[in-house]
């Protein structure tokens, strides 16, 4: 069984000057609805997903996002307000608190939750069936765009009855987008 887990939130600046308040005063852009070709870059993995699972099988992804009143709740609503399969939308404390052994002082202090972290809090919210059994999890940012094909890849690691497979690219050639 093969599960999915969107996460929106954390790379703070990843794609900055695209994340920035824009020049009219306007609020930071949560990087997955930064728009590509007139669309939020989140509907890229969501249709990747949408191509292994079919429309029907979104109940096998969770979104994580920071806050419940982000915009990027209200974009998934309005995406799939009519579907009876709608991915999990989770809500995710995007910090932890930790004791600082080095000091060895009990004070609290705030770090953001890694990855893994964030997939485990996923597992944690009790999201039903889909998730109490899977055996492989797919993990990917919410402003990834890409054409790998999920299903060749989900193959691929099954064959190899593999503990992980890590998706890489390897960096353009040339100046970067933006230079500063």
């Amino acid at each position: 069984k093969v599960v999915a887990v969107i996460t929106t939130g954390g790379c703070e600046g990843a794609l900055f000057p695209l994340s920035s308040p824009g020049s009219g005063g306007e609020g930071v852009v949560e990087e997955a609805l930064i728009p590509l070709a007139n669309e939020p870059l989140l509907l890229f993995p969501l249709l990747r997903l949408e191509e292994l699972f079919g429309t029907g099988g979104m109940r096998q992804v969770a979104i994580c996002i920071g806050t419940e009143e982000g915009s990027v709740k209200h974009w998934i609503d309005r995406r799939y307000q009519s579907s009876a399969s709608r991915p999990h939308v989770v809500t995710i404390n995007e910090t932890h608190e930790r004791e600082d052994d080095a000091a060895n002082v009990n004070e609290r202090t705030q770090n953001q939750k890694s990855t893994a972290q964030v997939v485990a809090q996923v597992f944690h919210q009790g999201l039903g069936s889909e998730f109490d059994s899977a055996e492989t999890v797919i993990v990917m940012p919410g402003n990834l765009v890409s054409d790998v094909q999920l299903e060749a890849v989900v193959a691929a690691h099954s064959l190899r009855n593999a503990t992980a497979t890590v998706m890489l690219a390897r960096p353009r050639d040339g100046p970067p987008f933006f230079s500063s």
